[in-house]
């Protein structure tokens, strides 16, 4: 049966299954998402839209891509980076 509530995450990254993924193993109850394309340039009314069918999730990236008059009321999924093994071989090459 499809979601009455068919775009509450938001997401324009170039894995967006894997934002999902993030949200599940933090315990999201995900019941509905909408995907844009990488670095879509988001308009007010399509935030306005959205947020009139239900509550929003987004990324960082996303989050502080949007107007700031459109911010309120969404939610941020904040993620780390999280090396295995020793990280400084790597980070001495960067």
């Amino acid at each position: 049966m499809p979601s009455p509530y068919p775009d509450t995450k938001v997401a324009g990254i170039g894995r967006p299954k894997k934002f999902l993924a993030s949200l599940k193993q933090a315990g999201v109850d995900v019941i509905g998402h909408r995907f844009f394309p990488d670095h879509h340039p988001y308009r007010p009314e399509e935030i306005a839209a959205l947020k009139a069918k239900a509550p929003l999730v987004t990324t960082q990236k996303d989050y502080v891509r949007l107007a700031p008059s459109a911010r309120d009321g969404i939610t941020v999924l904040n993620v780390a980076v999280q090396f295995e093994g020793d990280p400084v071989p790597l980070l001495e090459r960067l």
